[in-house]
């Protein structure tokens, strides 16, 4: 009874926990979408601007791009660079798994 009481705390705290994201990854693309809007032209964001917003290390930001985990950049110059239109879609979209 003691093991199950456990798992049914631990489950509403990854509820919990899932809710929190939400909440603030919706909070996070009005955010994204006002910058968009207010600018007027797809603002492209840095690795360390992206890993901020997604709240990853830069680290684990360059090892999710090459598992597929997020969207590409594009290049400019020799820096990469994701546009905020792009990533918005991606959050909206539940962050699905690139399949390119």
């Amino acid at each position: 009874m003691h093991q199950n009481n456990s798992h049914n705390q631990q489950s509403q705290k990854s509820n919990d926990e899932f809710s929190q994201l939400v909440k603030m990854m919706q909070a996070l693309i009005r955010l994204l979408q006002q910058q968009v809007i207010r600018n007027g032209i797809p603002e492209l964001l840095t690795s360390e601007e992206l890993a901020g917003i997604i709240k990853f290390h830069k680290r684990s930001l360059s090892r999710k791009l090459i598992e597929g985990d997020i969207p590409e950049p594009i290049q400019v110059g020799k820096s990469p660079r994701w546009q905020s239109t792009v990533i918005i879609d991606w959050i909206a979209n539940g962050c699905p798994k690139n399949n390119s």
